[in-house]
């Protein structure tokens, strides 16, 4: 091949280059002269960042919320998503939540959030912890029976346990547990078979719940009845559950001595009523919402009242009769046993200054008292019908006021805590002033409820929700009432005309022979009205081959009944306050001298006082106002008197007045403070007065004439007592109670007057 060849074949292949290249140039400025022809060369994308912090702690059974919040530099659209998570969180938009369960420990959750921005996305993983407050665990079958020992403050058993710290512990009814408890835990021991607790409360056991019970209580349902001496249970009768019989049930009893019953104050009669109970509430929150206690009461009661003598006191409650019912077992949603046990008590009571009332009340009454916890206060809601009957003694004494009850009270208590309670009373009161009476019947009910069983935020409630009360009857005061007079009249010397028993009013009007006995040679003296006022225990002498004995009379029919019947003197007769036993003087031990006796009211089983030997001569025996003592009068040397004050079984004795001279014939005041009596220290005789204790010895009256026998009026405020300071023998006579005002009540301007004493009150 030759050079040109070579030359030609080099040119050709310079040339297909430059063809080449040219090309590319050309292509190359035709590209820039249009960007659209060039293809974009690929761009770096910027992932979402995360810029919160989640939150990783939430307390069981609350509301979790965590809100997250991502940014991404390239202004994508972000989505998010929960790649990891417990079951109960979920996530919309970008919010996470859920409600924490109950744990009985702390525990952990692995939670993963995911942020996408359709190209690339960034994950926020964490930990969420759920704190353990409490659980409330009801306690099981197995629990139970491996139950040691219940405390006030720690329950022992016999395995380790599993329980925690501020854990709820919910018992039910078992032996162990008879009334179920509800406690808190506080600590374990190292072998963890010792839980120590303290109480816990109903807002404890869950966070929401509501509740509502209702019962009709029973007597069927109890698991005992017990009541006070005179109380016991009736046949169901007149449609009511629970009948109760009431028999001379002491009610009051000052000095707390059987054998003495003037101090006393007794109930009889009967006692029906029927009895339910709601209880409502509502926890929100772990708080009390609401709360609503109820009580119904359908009742019957015909309720007498009696005492004998004026008692002065506050008040004196007392609980004649008491139901204890078996455990109740309910359940607070979703499953926790309540324990509730009710107890019911049937009280009496009286309150204030009592006259010596009898007042006997007839009650039908329905009542339903309502309280309601709503909105952080009490209120009370009430509905009752009712229908009052009564029969009383109509008061003769002023300025006092008594009230007397009767009622069921019923205890609930949760889990053996105190929890609501319920009372109801039907009373009679009855108020005097200066001139008025005014007899009221009554009805209160008294709902309550204690807060231990609930947390802080329910106080504690005592609501009267009712509280009736129904003027039955008014009338004026007759004082005059209390101012009849017993006592003996006739002439001195007659054996034509003996003397008689008379009464008559203190203004000297309406005088009335009480017997008319011709043939007793020694008539008719020393007469007593007993305490009902329907007797007269009087000393007569039948003939002159008999002594003084001792008689009874009916005033009604003028009955007579001689109590003794022997060859010795006995005199000076005097009723106890309950008119079961009377008192009286008799030489019948022989040697001259009289001891003092007590017998039955029917004259059987006279027993003597005993008293030292050295007091001679006892006479003129008076029992205090409430059966306790007994004052005479008696001497030690055979020529000065002195007055003595001895219990009525013949112990404590006491020398109240002790002088040398002649003190006599005691009188005791209707309060049983004060003692009136007789004495010739100033050379004649004259009344006086002194305190029980000894002290405050006074003069009443200071006259030439001869004043004795004094006697208290039944209200205290005046003394009767014979004087011959007018016509020269002695007559009735009246002062107040402080010697003033003193004035003769003209009997027969003839007779000879003695042994003066007031008649019990009578009605109007």
């Amino acid at each position: 091949m030759g050079l040109e060849h070579l030359f030609q074949k080099s040119k050709k292949k310079v040339k297909n280059t430059f063809l080449a290249m040219l090309a590319s140039s050309f292509l190359f400025f035709s590209t820039c002269d249009d960007p659209s022809k060039l293809s974009e060369p690929p761009q770096k994308n910027n992932p979402p960042t995360i810029i919160s912090n989640p939150i990783t702690q939430v307390d069981e059974n609350k509301d979790y919320s965590y809100q997250v919040n991502a940014k991404d530099d390239d202004g994508d659209k972000l989505t998010y998503s929960l790649i990891e998570k417990p079951n109960w969180l979920s996530i919309s938009d970008t919010i996470i939540s859920g409600t924490a369960p109950d744990v009985l420990e702390d525990k952990n959750f692995s939670v993963k959030v995911k942020v996408s921005d359709g190209k690339d996305y960034t994950e926020q993983p964490y930990t969420l912890t759920v704190k353990n407050l409490h659980n409330t665990r009801v306690l099981t079958e197995q629990n139970l029976n491996q139950l040691s020992s219940v405390q006030n403050n720690s329950l022992v058993f016999s395995n380790p346990v599993d329980f925690l710290s501020q854990d709820i512990l919910v018992a039910g009814i078992s032996d162990i547990t008879p009334q179920g408890f509800l406690r808190e835990v506080t600590d374990l021991s190292s072998d963890k078979k010792t839980v120590n607790t303290t109480p816990a409360t109903i807002e404890q056991i869950t966070e929401d719940t509501s509740f509502f019970f209702q019962r009709s209580i029973y007597p069927s349902d109890s698991l005992s009845f017990s009541g006070k001496m005179g109380i016991s249970e009736m046949e169901v009768s007149k449609g009511f559950n629970f009948n109760i019989e009431i028999k001379d049930v002491v009610i009051y009893d000052k000095d707390g001595r059987p054998e003495t019953t003037m101090d006393r104050i007794t109930l009889n009669g009967n006692f029906g009523f029927n009895l339910d109970f709601s209880l409502d509430f509502d926890i929100s929150k772990g708080q009390i919402n609401k709360l609503d206690f109820r009580n119904i009461i359908d009742a019957n009661a015909e309720i007498e009242l009696d005492m004998i003598s004026s008692l002065n006191f506050l008040s004196h409650e007392v609980k004649i009769a008491k139901y204890v019912f078996n455990p109740i077992i309910a359940y607070i949603p979703p499953s926790f046993p309540i324990i509730i046990v009710p107890e019911l008590s049937l009280y009496a009571g009286v309150r204030g200054e009592l006259d010596s009332p009898k007042i006997r009340l007839t009650n039908e009454t329905n009542l339903m008292p309502q309280i309601i916890y709503k909105n952080n206060q009490w209120n009370e809601l009430s509905t009752f019908i009712n229908n009052f009957d009564f029969n009383f003694s109509e008061p003769t004494k002023a300025n006092f006021n008594y009230k007397a009850y009767i009622g069921p009270k019923l205890d609930i208590s949760l889990y053996g805590v105190a929890g609501p309670y319920a009372e109801a009373n039907i009373y009679s009161q009855l108020v005097a002033s200066e001139e008025d009476w005014k007899l009221y019947g009554g009805l209160e009910a008294i709902l309550g409820v204690k807060a231990k069983i609930f947390s802080h935020t329910l106080l504690s409630c005592y609501k009267r929700v009712i509280d009736f009360k129904k003027t039955l009857k008014e009338g004026k005061i007759n004082l005059n009432a209390s101012g009849e007079i017993l006592f003996v009249s006739g002439p001195e010397y007659s054996i034509y005309d003996l003397p008689q028993i008379y009464t008559i009013n203190e203004d000297g009007s309406n005088m009335q022979k009480i017997t008319n006995l011709q043939y007793h040679l020694f008539s008719n003296f020393e007469p007593r009205a007993s305490p009902d006022g329907n007797k007269i225990v009087f000393v007569s002498k039948p003939d002159a081959n008999t002594e003084p004995e001792i008689y009874i009379m009916e005033l009604n029919t003028g009955n007579t009944t001689r109590l003794t019947n022997n060859f010795y003197e006995d005199i000076n007769p005097d009723w106890s306050p309950d008119g079961s036993k009377i008192g009286f003087s008799s030489d019948r031990i022989g040697g001259g001298d009289r001891n003092i006796y007590i017998m039955d009211s029917n004259g059987l089983n006279p027993q003597r006082l005993n008293l030292p030997s050295k007091i001679l001569n006892t006479e003129t025996p008076r029992w205090s106002p409430d059966g306790q003592l007994i004052a005479f009068d008696g001497t030690e040397t055979g020529s000065d008197y002195d007055i003595y004050v001895v219990y009525n079984d013949g112990s404590g004795l006491k020398k109240l007045v002790n002088n040398d001279y002649l003190d006599i014939e005691p009188s005791w005041s209707p309060d049983g403070s004060k003692i009136a009596f007789t004495s010739n220290r100033d050379g004649n005789r004259e009344i006086y007065i002194i305190n029980l204790d000894g002290t405050n010895e006074k003069r009443l009256t200071d006259d030439p004439a001869l004043d004795a026998q004094p006697s208290w009026s039944p209200d205290g405020k005046r003394i009767v007592f014979i004087s011959d300071r007018v016509v020269g023998y002695n007559q009735l006579h009246v002062m107040n109670s402080d010697g003033s005002e003193v004035r003769r009540i003209v009997t027969k301007e003839d007779n000879i007057d003695r042994t003066p004493s007031y008649l019990p009150q009578k009605n109007n």
